[in-house]
């Protein structure tokens, strides 16, 4: 692409240099911004990923004390009766002010 029609060699030169190195600065942008949106997705993935094992994690330990508590339950239900009855009244005590 010239700018000006201009016999000088050197300047010719200068100006397809120039030429070029805007072709050469675009693509290097669209790669740049090629490999930022490669990235996002892959960090989005690391977290979702992360996030998948948190809440599996958190489940099975949920899990694991609702089954804790019920094998208490079984063993001691009268203990467990008289414990959720007191609280239960303390509860509605408390409320009732």
């Amino acid at each position: 692409m010239r700018l000006l029609n201009v016999k000088d060699p050197a300047l010719n030169a200068l100006q397809d240099d120039l030429a070029a190195l805007k072709r050469d600065l675009n693509t290097l942008v669209t790669h740049v911004r090629s490999g930022a949106a490669d990235g996002v997705q892959v960090a989005r993935g690391q977290i979702d990923a992360k996030a998948r094992r948190l809440y599996r994690d958190a489940a099975q330990e949920g899990a694991a004390g609702a089954r804790m508590v019920g094998d208490r339950v079984a063993r001691q239900p009268l203990i467990a009766l008289l414990l959720a009855g007191g609280l239960g009244f303390l509860s509605a005590r408390l409320l009732s002010r």
